[in-house]
């Protein structure tokens, strides 16, 4: 056995064997970033490459939009010291730099590119690092284009739960207009017993008001006198 697996990794060495499960292909990923004279706003801008194996990664990050990544990524880091690498970058406004390539140590590898931007959305990409990848920075937006980028997926906050509280509080939202909607609109009228009632009320107001003035008007007349 120890034979075999020492002949296998001469032969990985060696590149006799670029696939299978002994042997990983690494891959050579090329990142390209362009920035306009005003981007974000005129405000550095924050990279971060994460590369893993792991689906549960993946998922996890995929959750998250870049603003929070950045928030959490040196806890998160410690957390998966053997399963997730990463690589960051602060560039200003209005900088050359040069093409970015790294050689992967396999294919199996998955990336994902966090744009720290001041404007909204998720800005989190998840790409196929066999494909060179650019990234064109400008004022308000961030443009990612390359051959293997995949959909971005729509950021649910931080994690599930952010996802999940603008859930509810959409639907409670349609709860109170379906809500309002069903109130029968004839049961908030007054009934013809009440409305009756209402009137009588009022007349009796009008009596008791013409009774004040005429006592009023008798105890002026005996003044005069």
């Amino acid at each position: 056995m120890r034979t075999h697996t020492a002949a296998l990794a001469l032969c990985c060495l060696a590149g006799l064997f670029t696939t299978g499960e002994g042997c990983a292909k690494p891959v050579n990923l090329k990142l390209m970033v362009f920035l306009d004279k005003d981007a974000n706003d005129n405000t550095a801008v924050g990279i971060s490459l994460v590369t893993t194996e792991s689906p549960d990664v993946v998922a996890d990050l995929m959750k998250i939009t870049a603003k929070d990544w950045f928030n959490v990524r040196k806890q998160y880091l410690r957390d998966h010291p053997k399963n997730v690498t990463e690589e960051s970058w602060e560039f200003v406004p209005g900088q050359e730099v040069p093409p970015i390539e790294r050689k992967l140590a396999s294919e199996k590898l998955q990336t994902i590119l966090f744009v720290k931007y001041r404007g909204g959305g998720a800005n989190r990409y998840r790409f196929d690092p066999k494909a060179d990848l650019s990234v064109s920075l400008a004022r308000n937006e961030v443009r990612v284009t390359g051959a293997g980028l995949g959909d971005e997926e729509p950021a649910a906050g931080a994690g599930e739960e952010g996802g999940g509280l603008k859930d509810k509080l959409g639907e409670n939202a349609e709860g109170l207009q379906e809500a309002a909607g069903d109130v029968d609109t004839d049961s908030l009228k007054p009934s013809k017993t009440t409305q009756a009632g209402l009137a009588a009320k009022g007349a009796a107001g009008k009596v008791g008001s013409s009774g004040k003035a005429l006592k009023g008007a008798s105890a002026l007349g005996k003044l005069k006198k």
